[in-house]
């Protein structure tokens, strides 16, 4: 190998490093960023006034209120973005839930809406 073969190489492996840095970077924020959206919505069943405030119908406010103790977890990845609201998809118990977020500052999420799916 000749002096420019190594110094090519040696450009291409840092710009290589770069762009992996950049992806592990963006991959480790939108993770934070979904936990902080969870969350949001695990702090709203803690709370019963605020379950009665943003559920959308009575079926919804009372399962909630019976099956707040659950984990909440993730039905899929999708987050659906319609006029500033993010709509995020996640179970407590055996039901589907759709949770509708509206971003307060970079790293909080407040809770809009709930509805059963």
């Amino acid at each position: 190998m000749n002096r420019v073969n190594v110094e090519l190489f040696s450009i291409y492996g840092g710009f290589f490093l770069l762009v992996l840095v950049g992806i592990i970077l963006a991959l480790i924020i939108n993770d934070l960023l979904r936990r902080r959206m969870i969350l949001a919505c695990h702090l709203l069943l803690i709370n019963h006034h605020e379950i009665a405030k943003v559920s959308m119908d009575t079926e919804t406010e009372q399962y909630l209120l019976e099956n707040h103790h659950h984990n909440l977890y993730r039905i899929n990845e999708q987050i659906e973005r319609e006029n500033g609201v993010l709509k995020y998809h996640l179970c407590l118990g055996k039901r589907a839930f759709k949770f509708y977020l509206k971003k307060r500052s970079v790293w909080n999420y407040d809770v809009v809406a709930v509805k059963m799916d």
